[in-house]
């Protein structure tokens, strides 16, 4: 069993209730414009993707979801 465990991450991590809502303006300062969500069929069905999605597309971003 391993002992020793490493993460890597970006410098910046949101997360809580409302922290979708802050994704456009985190993504613009980064000068990005097309967005690729990678996620399963599942929460594609389900709708949580689209929590993410949508504030991205009213933003004016190029977003393509990839569910397979």
């Amino acid at each position: 069993m391993r002992s020793v465990w490493q993460f890597h991450t970006s410098s910046q991590l949101v997360f809580g209730w409302g922290a979708a809502g802050q994704l456009p303006g985190l993504i613009q300062r980064h000068g990005y414009r097309r967005i690729l969500i990678v996620t399963d069929r599942v929460l594609a069905a389900n709708g949580i993707v689209d929590r993410i999605r949508i504030p991205l597309v009213k933003a004016g971003f190029d977003v393509h979801v990839f569910d397979g």
